[in-house]
């Protein structure tokens, strides 16, 4: 999942509050520290706008997140330029499309719904999800541009996905 061009000013707000990284189990992160010249860790930090402005990138690999429903192992990226950031949640297909087909279309609906909440929270202007490099038009199974979708015609396109099962 990417959120592309999101707000710099409410980065701190959406990795502490709505992903609460602080709060969750941090299996590795790294930051570079622009103003020491220094590579340093997420719990080093104590604003993340601050260390990735006016350019920087971030990562942070979490054991799980909640994105709708607990997804593991979520690598969260981040990239910063001077006017927006670009986040993308990184995580294995399998998280989202199992063995189950019921299960298959209750987490595609539910992270939909989360990208949709986040949209609307962060006057996000675009979301992408899809599998890996999701900014490619062929790996990309849904673009969210507006604040209301068709979840159903959305859940669609997800499970044409060759992953789905």
């Amino acid at each position: 999942m990417i959120l592309e061009n999101f707000n710099t000013q409410q980065l701190d707000q959406f990795i502490f509050e709505e992903l609460q990284c602080h709060r969750l189990h941090i299996k590795q992160s790294h930051f570079f520290d622009q103003g020491n010249m220094k590579d340093i860790e997420f719990h080093q930090v104590k604003s993340v706008q601050a260390i990735l402005s006016p350019f920087g990138t971030g990562t942070i690999l979490l054991d799980r997140l909640n994105l709708g429903y607990i997804v593991h192992n979520v690598l969260v990226l981040l990239a910063c330029n001077e006017k927006s950031v670009e986040i993308t949640l990184h995580f294995a297909e399998d998280e989202l499309f199992g063995d189950d087909h019921s299960a298959v279309i209750l987490n595609i609906q539910n992270i939909l719904s989360f990208a949709i909440a986040l949209k609307m929270k962060f006057e996000i202007p675009n979301i992408k999800i899809g599998y890996e490099p999701a900014q490619d038009e062929d790996c990309c199974l849904v673009e969210i541009i507006e604040d209301e979708i068709d979840l159903e015609q959305m859940t669609e396109l997800m499970l044409r996905n060759p992953y789905a099962s």
